[in-house]
């Protein structure tokens, strides 16, 4: 997509209304953590055109002068109720949710989910 938004922490509306929200909780940890990172962020603004990403594409995440780089394995849509999205993960996998249909107006019903794993890790001087 070719875009860069600053992640904030929790995914409340406020936290969304500014950008990316990073999801804080026993199963997920910031991407030093190495192990499950979730984001998330609103279909109409800063995940507009997530849809067009294609499996094997990359993506980055700056933290603490790191950048992490992931590769998309895989994408899907679920109900917007399903909390299994957010779970314990032994590799470093980075997963962006949003809100599905991308053209729904309102609250739409479901969660467009892509799933990626780590792939290099870059010190930023």
């Amino acid at each position: 997509m070719d875009m860069k938004y600053p992640i904030y922490w929790g995914t409340d509306e406020d936290t969304l209304s500014q950008g990316v929200g990073y999801h804080p909780g026993k199963f997920t940890t910031p991407p030093d953590g190495l192990k499950h990172t979730v984001l998330s962020g609103h279909r109409e603004t800063v995940f507009r055109g997530l849809g067009e990403l294609e499996h094997g594409a990359r993506m980055y995440v700056q933290f603490e002068n790191i950048q992490y780089e992931y590769e998309i394995r895989k994408t899907w849509i679920t109900d917007a109720g399903d909390r299994t999205v957010i779970v314990e993960k032994d590799e470093p996998t980075l997963t962006l949710t949003t809100c599905y249909p991308f053209t729904f107006i309102g609250s739409a019903p479901d969660r467009y989910i892509i799933e990626a794993a780590l792939v290099d890790e870059t010190a930023m001087d």
